[in-house]
């Protein structure tokens, strides 16, 4: 035992020892260096006396094959060391975000883990509560503009806390695997297996099941027959383990079902680009349908700059929308040309607000002059017309169209309201005229009627799953884990980096028309566009 002491204590070893042993020690895929990266200070550790200095990942979900002698060693004595039992026993039992005894217990034999490593990471795990709560507060009261009506009692009881540690601690460096879960059908993969991977490598053991139901949105996503190249928005076939753009990956904790409650789930753009994740009380199919209903609603708004409802003041309907136009996750389907192409497969009378380059407008401009020049002219003074930028023919086809723009008042507002392109686009005479078409109708329609089809915007799994009777702050602080780990970019709160546009920059491209090229043929042009974006 005094050996392994000795081989733990690694700050009172020459400078030089240190660096050697560690060259050698597993490198974790997705972290890079600890200190420039945030999640680190996230991360279940072997305890230590002073935070910051000789800190050691449990690396609980890494197999015993992959670690060196050293962390073998630490691992089977990294609880007994002198420092490790003097905090042991200076935690305070029963406080604010704390294990009761019987609780630590309960959990050291569960996951066959010395108590030390519980009551060293259940103290480090309340100083991150506090910190993740003190954001939720923030993110509620200076986005959402609520108060704190969810978290009326910001703390977690002792059984809650054990629930929230027993996550916590395989919520490891490069993947979660929760491989001690007991709750909700699942199983403990080893009877001999505790919270430490033995030799066997992380395995899927459950799975999302479909329900079969023919009105299930999971099963049957809404529209998916209009998209250009269907795709499974839920894909039960790998639905055992996730993996984020950063490479950090989940397997699934609990059998599941399209009706499984209590979730952690994850969206993931088309584009392959950016992620984003959330939970529900609710089922995944709940969820989709919310972001469904916002997503399609915010890329009309975007698009069209009118709101759907234009004479709706509904003071509950416009905060909502105040609300969900500041959502990252809406603004990047809003201008991601991958998703707004879903939109737009589904709804093609909305390519008339995607602007096209200066020289294809151009082109498409001498064609629409063309076909409104007076049959009594000429051949020659056609040609002439269309190659010619100010003539009189042109100049009395666009106020023809200018007239029929202003002819309502209703319609002339809207038209007004299209938002500017980007700088080396613009919109197309034929373009003007179908959106002038388009707003009268979208006018003339009944008010509750929506202008569009609804389609899935985002791949969407459940990535965990919670037990019935978790807390809605339970819920919070595993969710903000993932979104630590996932480094997802579409996500409000940063605990990592802050202000999640300073930290990953805006979530989408400002010449977001740049790579969306319409699947036709300019009528009248000899110029076709590409299909692919």
């Amino acid at each position: 035992m005094d050996s392994s002491k000795n081989d733990l204590k690694q700050g009172k070893q020459p400078t030089k020892l240190v660096g050697a042993e560690e060259q050698h020690d597993y490198q974790p895929k997705t972290l890079g260096d600890k200190e420039k990266n945030g999640r680190f200070a996230y991360l279940p550790i072997f305890p230590v006396q002073i935070v910051g200095k000789n800190e050691y990942l449990l690396l609980a979900n890494v197999p015993v094959t992959c670690l060196t002698s050293n962390e073998i060693a630490r691992r089977e004595n990294g609880a007994y060391t002198s420092d490790a039992l003097m905090l042991m026993n200076m935690y305070e039992y029963g406080d604010i975000f704390s294990l009761s005894e019987e609780d630590v217990e309960k959990l050291a034999t569960h996951l066959k883990i010395g108590k030390s490593i519980i009551t060293f990471n259940a103290d480090r795990l309340r100083c991150i509560s506090c910190t993740l709560f003190a954001l939720h507060e923030s993110f509620r009261r200076n986005i959402l503009f609520k108060k704190d009506v969810a978290l009326k009692e910001p703390t977690l009881n002792s059984k809650q806390m054990a629930i929230a540690l027993e996550f916590y601690l395989q919520i490891d460096v490069d993947l979660f695997y929760m491989k001690t879960c007991s709750f909700r059908g699942a199983l403990h993969r080893s009877d001999l297996e505790g919270l430490f991977c033995s030799k066997d490598e992380p395995q899927a053991n459950y799975s999302m099941i479909p329900c079969q139901n023919p009105f299930c949105t999971c099963c049957h996503p809404v529209n998916n027959e209009k998209k250009t190249q269907p795709w499974p928005v839920v894909n039960f076939a790998s639905s055992s383990m996730h993996q984020f753009i950063n490479g950090y990956t989940t397997y699934l904790n609990c059998p599941a079902t399209c009706n499984t409650t209590n979730i952690i789930y994850t969206m993931t753009c088309p584009c392959g680009q950016y992620d984003y994740v959330d939970s529900t009380a609710e089922t995944l199919a709940d969820a989709m349908a919310y972001h469904r209903k916002h997503g399609n609603r915010i890329i009309h708004e975007t698009l069209t700059g009118s709101s759907i409802f234009p004479y709706m003041t509904h003071n509950s309907f416009e905060f909502e929308r105040k609300i969900t136009r500041k959502m990252r996750l809406y603004q990047h389907s809003a201008r991601c040309p991958i998703a707004l192409r879903l939109f737009l497969d589904c709804n093609p009378n909305y390519w008339c607000f995607i602007p096209l380059l200066v020289d294809e407008a151009g082109a498409e401009n001498k064609a629409y002059v063309q076909e409104r020049t007076p049959c009594s002219t000429s051949s020659n003074e056609a040609a002439a017309a269309a190659t010619t930028t100010t003539t009189n023919v042109e100049v009395n086809v666009v106020l023809d169209m200018v007239h029929r723009m202003h002819g309502n008042r209703k319609v002339a507002s809207c038209l007004q309201q299209v938002p500017l392109a980007p700088a080396k686009y613009v919109f197309s005479y034929d373009q003007r005229e179908q959106q002038r078409l388009f707003f009268e109708q979208f006018l003339a329609s009944d008010v509750d009627q929506r202008p569009y089809s609804v389609v899935d915007l985002y791949h969407v799994a459940i990535i965990a799953v919670l037990p019935d009777n978790c807390s809605i702050i339970l819920r919070y602080l595993i969710e903000t884990l993932f979104i630590i780990h996932g480094e997802t970019k579409l996500n409000m709160i940063c605990p990592i980096g802050g202000d999640p546009q300073q930290h990953y920059g805006y979530p989408y491209s400002l010449v977001w028309c740049k790579n969306l090229n319409r699947p036709y043929m300019i009528p009248g042009t000899s110029i076709q566009t590409d299909n692919n974006i």
